[in-house]
Parts: structure tokens; C-alpha cells; sequence
């Protein structure tokens, strides 16, 4: 069983689902907390758990300053001229890595997949069996809300948007009061074309978590496929806590006041942990790929989306970070065989 399957309702923990917010690691993933305690209750004669991960741990006092020891030989005006220009030759690196990484990798913008064929078709494998499993679930008990979000998801995952739509509607038809909080039917519903009903499902997440921008980010792009640009900057929604990284900054993008170079170059030159960084620039990626679409730059979006597909920390990291990730294949898979259709043949 591959590691999404394991991992795929949540993280690991030691105890099953207990508290009615599981989701530590993403506030917009709140909206399964409801249904994961019910679906828990649903396996308990089995034994099932639905586990928890905690956020990836690391410590930022290495950067504090204080915490490094000083170089005696130097004077405070020569260590700051020293740190301008390391300050300076980074950015430089920086520009020219992205540039090159996002030309000179395969399947960015080449026609290729980013995605082994291997990697393809166990993932399609992992999908059936995943659609074969929560099938079965619902002959056993049609009133299971385990076996139509698994099976949503499986359909999703597999490109039947239309059909996840019809999974997650029955999963509300079960449970009418967890309608405010899937965000999964979101975005099945932004992929099987239904925009303002998108936008209409991410309004309603607002109501219920006021913090989060990725779901603001959903909404704006739902909302810029059903009116256009100029209607969903004017209807952003707007945040006054601070988010988790790099979502503040990413928000900015999308209302047209921070760039995907300037949000790049603020990741890589964070003093953070790899992993941390991997998972910021899975996100940045993700999103500055998914902005490109909405715009119709499918050869930047492209780019962006197969640094996405590639990104170590995504397919993972968790439930959430996980079905994100599978977004950013989809999409980038989208795109690549609009590409070719659109290619005249010899």
C-alpha cells in the first residue's frame, strides 16, 4: 500500500481522533474534522485510526542574532558590507537557479511528464484500489460517510471531477451541517467547470475559519474563472490574522502586489529548516503555477505546477498537503495535454 494510502485521512498519532479539530498542520483543513470523528466512529469495530502529524518541528535560534558566536576580526561595519554582499550574491544565485531550474527541468514546459510512467501507474493502481475499497464500503453501508469520501477522493484523484462533485454532495446529503467546511468540494467543483458554485462553497468556508487564504485563494480563482480578474481582486477576502507560511505572502499575488520572483526569493533566503523550506516552496510553486492558469500563461503555469509535482514534501506530508498535491498534478496534466492537442500535426 503506498504511503498516501496509509496516511490519508490524517496524520500519525498514537490515539484515534478525539478532538473536534484535528487538523493542527493547516486550518483549511479543518473542514474534515466533523466527518473524521463520525468515519472513526464508523471503523471502530475494525480498529481503524485516523491518525494526526504534528507540523514539521524546527528552531529558528541559530538565526537569533546573539545565538552565533561573533568573528573577533571583524569590526560591526565590516560584517555589515559582508553581509549586504552575501545578501546580494544570493539573490543573484537565486534568480539564476530558479531560472535555469524551471527552463532546463524535464516535463517544465518540454511536453514530458514530470512523473516516471512507473510513478503513473501506481498511482493509477493505488486510485482503483482505493475506488474498488470504498465501493464496497457503501454497498455494506450506504449511509457511510467514510466510503463516499473515500470514494470522492478516488474519483477526484483519477480526473472524474464531475463524479467526486456527486460524492461529496452525498456525503452533505448525510450530514447537511458539514456543507460550510468541504473545501474538497471546492475544488472538485472548480475542476467540473462550476466556478460560481466554487466560489459559493469557499464563501461559505469563510464563515467558517475567518483566518486561513488558501481558502481565500480558491475563492478568488473560482471567482476569476466566472468574472474575470478585475471581479475577483475586487471581492479578495480579507484577512486580518496572521496565516501560516508562506500564505501571507502568497496572498499578495494574487492581489497583484507581491511578485512570484519576490515570493520565491523570500523562501529561499528564509532562515529556515530544509523542510520547512521544501514545504514553503511546494506551496509557492502550487500556487504561482495555479495564477498562471487563471490567466492563461499555460507555459509559466506549467513550469510552476511540475516544480509542485516534484516537491519531496507534498505527496507526504500528510492528508491535506497531500490532496494539494494531487491538485497540482491534475492541473499540470491538464495542461500538458491541452498542449499537445493543441500542437499541429504533421
Amino acid at each position: 500500500m503506498a504511503v498516501w494510502q496509509r496516511e490519508r485521512f490524517v496524520m500519525r498519532t498514537e490515539n484515534p481522533v478525539k478532538t473536534k479539530n484535528p487538523y493542527e498542520t493547516s486550518r483549511f483543513f479543518r473542514g474534515l474534522a466533523s466527518p473524521l470523528a463520525k468515519i472513526a466512529d464508523e471503523d471502530n469495530s475494525r480498529q481503524r485510526q485516523f491518525p494526526l502529524k504534528t507540523p514539521h518541528a524546527f528552531s529558528e535560534s541559530s538565526s537569533i542574532p546573539g545565538k552565533t558566536q561573533p568573528q573577533p576580526e571583524s569590526t560591526p561595519s565590516e560584517h555589515s558590507v559582508k553581509a549586504a554582499m552575501l545578501r546580494i550574491l544570493t539573490c543573484i544565485a537565486i534568480t539564476l537557479l530558479t531560472s535555469l531550474s524551471l527552463a532546463q527541468e524535464p516535463g517544465a514546459g518540454d511536453g514530458t511528464n514530470p512523473l516516471s510512467e512507473e510513478r503513473l501507474a501506481e498511482l493509477d493502481n493505488d486510485f482503483q484500489s482505493l475506488l474498488d475499497e470504498s465501493a464496497a464500503t457503501i454497498a455494506r453501508n450506504p449511509q457511510s460517510l467514510r466510503g463516499y469520501s473515500e470514494h470522492g477522493d478516488a474519483l477526484f484523484f483519477l480526473g472524474r471531477f464531475k463524479e467526486a462533485v456527486a460524492d461529496y454532495d452525498q456525503m452533505i446529503e448525510l450530514e447537511p451541517k458539514e456543507k460550510a467546511s468541504h473545501w474538497r468540494r471546492g475544488i472538485a467543483l472548480f475542476y467540473a467547470g462550476q466556478f460560481e458554485d466554487a466560489a459559493a462553497q469557499f464563501e461559505s468556508y469563510h464563515s467558517f475559519d475567518q483566518i486561513d487564504r488558501e481558502n481565500g485563494i480558491w475563492r478568488y480563482l473560482s471567482q476569476h474563472r466566472a468574472h474575470g480578474q478585475a471581479k475577483a481582486r475586487e471581492g479578495l477576502l480579507k484577512y486580518q490574522k496572521d496565516d501560516r507560511e508562506p500564505f501571507p505572502a502568497v496572498y499578495k499575488l494574487f492581489a497583484g502586489t507581491m511578485t512570484p520572483e519576490e515570493i520565491l526569493e523570500q523562501i529561499n533566503t528564509a532562515k529556515i529548516s530544509k523542510t520547512e523550506r521544501e514545504k514553503r516552496l511546494f506551496y509557492a510553486h502550487l500556487y504561482i503555477g495555479l495564477n498562471h492558469a487563471v490567466e492563461g500563461e499555460d507555459e509559466q503555469a506549467r513550469k510552476h505546477l511540475a516544480l509542485a509535482t516534484r516537491n519531496t514534501w507534498g505527496p507526504t506530508a500528510g492528508y491535506g498537503p497531500h490532496y494539494m498535491w494531487q491538485v497540482g498534478r491534475l492541473h499540470e496534466s491538464l495542461l500538458r495535454n491541452k498542449q499537445s492537442k493543441d500542437q499541429p500535426r504533421n
